[in-house]
């Protein structure tokens, strides 16, 4: 979707990886607003170009006539992937009251793909205020219970949404302890680190502080938000869940922090309690757990430093 250097062209005409209910949904789509208007043929000029769709999906990007879209696809997907995506993306937008951030809309999806709009994208600095202003928006969409009507995924790891209107057992039990007894029944964490994180969880109400269940991306590292040559900002990959907003603020420090102005803009919208920033290993202890569970040792450092004040 997002990076012109990163993508080689495939071929002149619809790659046969694309799975066939796409190609069945661009030609009907063509037949209906192609360029020879309603009615029409579909159009044999496409061009399709491999671009960059993160670590687990397949992506492409697709021109045809004026359209330009977006393709993921997955030959073995989970459960409800693209479905469940397609929600998300679709109710971060609904909860934007600014433009100047994007969430793409979905145009098509099916157990094996998604197509959504194709938006060009840049990195930089620039739409930092513009993300600040509309996840303060996102953020704002609240409910009495954390959550969500269904689980979803961060990654290729299956969230456990069932409700709770406490968000302290919320993210002990539904985030923290379900990862690590994943973990842990994978030999990823010991039993030392499991006591270490039983006394944090003992811990939890004195160092976060109470919020309300807010509507939040759930995956926020820098990969999942860019920008456009216009200043706005784009988000994709949702993980949603009715959660703590600073843990949304937190993920963004997984792989190296956004641009100063993002947080500063954030807090002029809806300022965080003091000391938000020394909470933020605990927070993002959920993602190093979820990276371990998915990619193994290398990630086991991170959790163990987090975890180390809480042994013995």
């Amino acid at each position: 979707m997002l990076h012109r250097f990163q993508r080689q062209i495939m071929a002149q005409h619809t790659d046969d990886r694309i799975p066939q209910e796409v190609i069945d949904f661009l030609d009907s789509r063509e037949r209906a607003f192609g360029r020879g208007g309603r009615g029409g043929k579909p159009t044999s000029n496409r061009r399709v170009e491999s671009v960059n769709g993160g670590s687990i999906s397949t992506a492409f990007k697709l021109t045809s006539g004026t359209s330009t879209l977006f393709i993921k696809t997955h030959a073995e997907p989970l459960p409800d992937m693209y479905a469940i995506e397609a929600e998300s993306l679709d109710l971060l937008r609904r909860a934007l009251k600014t433009e100047r951030l994007v969430v793409p809309e979905t145009l098509f999806q099916s157990e094996n793909a998604i197509v959504i709009d194709y938006i060009e994208t840049i990195r930089g600095e620039a739409h930092a205020e513009a993300l600040a202003e509309g996840l303060a928006d996102i953020h704002r969409e609240t409910q009495v219970e954390f959550g969500y009507s269904r689980n979803t995924y961060c990654g290729l790891t299956l969230q456990d949404n069932t409700r709770s209107r406490d968000g302290y057992e919320f993210f002990a039990e539904r985030r923290l302890l379900h990862l690590a007894r994943l973990c842990y029944d994978e030999s990823r964490i010991s039993r030392q680190d499991m006591k270490a994180l039983e006394k944090l969880l003992q811990r939890l109400s004195s160092i976060i502080p109470q919020q309300p269940a807010s509507l939040t991306h759930g995956d926020l590292w820098t990969g999942n938000q860019f920008g456009t040559t216009g200043g706005r900002a784009v988000l994709i990959d949702p993980a949603i869940a009715y959660a703590w907003r600073e843990a949304d603020i937190a993920a963004t420090m997984l792989f190296g922090a956004l641009p100063e102005a993002f947080y500063a803009r954030y807090n002029d919208y809806w300022p965080m309690e003091a000391g938000w920033r020394q909470r933020v290993p605990v927070y993002n202890l959920y993602h190093w757990l979820n990276h371990l569970l998915m990619f193994g040792n290398p990630y086991a450092t991170a959790v163990q430093a987090i975890l180390k004040p809480y042994r013995g």
